[in-house]
């Protein structure tokens, strides 16, 4: 594997992307940008790697004390948007039709 190395982040975190990973990629893309392999994030605090952005941006939420997503009726608080939506269909009755996230 030809390693690369390339500085990532959001608002919160950032983390460094180290490579590409050996398997291809089933993303949506053109041809013309679509790489045969996802790049590989590695995070800077633990042994935690994936090829997903997004993925990576959660996974930073773990090594936080925050929890920027918060229950409108409740004082609950989460750092992932799919954990609040199960703690409102589950405690406040709301479907998942209903919810507005």
């Amino acid at each position: 594997m030809d390693l690369e190395s390339e500085r990532r982040s959001d608002e919160t975190a950032s983390w460094t992307v180290v490579g590409r990973a050996n398997q291809p990629t089933f993303q949506r893309a053109t041809i013309s940008t679509m790489s045969p392999y996802p790049r590989l994030h590695a995070c800077p605090r633990c042994s935690y790697t994936t090829s997903v952005t997004t993925n990576m941006k959660n996974h930073m939420l773990t090594h936080t004390d925050e929890k920027p997503y918060a229950c409108d009726q409740c004082s609950y608080r989460s750092k992932q948007k799919g954990n609040l939506k199960r703690h409102i269909m589950t405690n406040h009755g709301a479907t998942s039709q209903s919810l507005e996230l």
